[in-house]
Formats: structure tokens, C-alpha cells, sequence
């Protein structure tokens, strides 16, 4: 079996899974994981006695308003300093 087909019967991956940091831990307890080459996966192949972690993925939290507010005032400040700056070298 592979490692798809034992995730597969497992009951498949959960919403929030990290598919990219899948890794295997064999019986005389190397780790291997999953490995990316332009944008494909390739998993690890299964041995006898070895488990798989499947991780979820890291929580994200959105900006709240205030912190919008503060990076949008910054970012137009700095505009407004390096049109400034413009302007005072013609």
C-alpha cells in the first residue's frame, strides 16, 4: 500500500490537514517526510511498524480593522515622505 491509499482507508485528509508536512516514523525511529520539487509532492514509502502523522495546518488570523488602519496611515506616510523627497531633489 502506499502512503495515499493508507490515508485514503483511514478515512482521508480533514479539512484543516497540512498535506505538505506529512512524515513517517519508522520502527528504528527515522523520520522521513514529504517532498516537494516544482509543485509536486512526493511521500514517503511505507515500511512495516512505521506510523504516519498527518499535522494541521496553522491557525490564521485575519488583520482586525485597527491593525488594516495602522499598516494603510503608515504605507501613505511613507508615500507621502518619499514624494517629499521627490520634490526637494528637482
Amino acid at each position: 500500500m502506499s502512503l495515499k491509499n493508507v490515508i485514503n482507508a483511514s478515512g482521508g485528509f480533514s479539512a484543516n490537514a497540512s498535506k505538505k508536512d506529512i512524515y513517517l516514523l519508522e520502527a528504528n525511529g527515522r523520520v522521513r517526510s514529504t517532498t516537494h520539487f516544482l509543485g509536486m509532492r512526493f511521500y514517503p514509502s511505507l515500511s512495516r511498524g512505521a506510523e504516519v502523522y498527518v499535522p494541521l495546518k496553522a491557525r490564521k488570523n485575519p488583520l482586525t480593522k485597527g491593525e488594516v488602519v495602522s499598516i494603510t496611515t503608515g504605507l501613505l506616510s511613507l508615500a507621502g515622505v518619499m514624494l517629499a523627497i521627490i520634490n526637494t531633489l528637482k
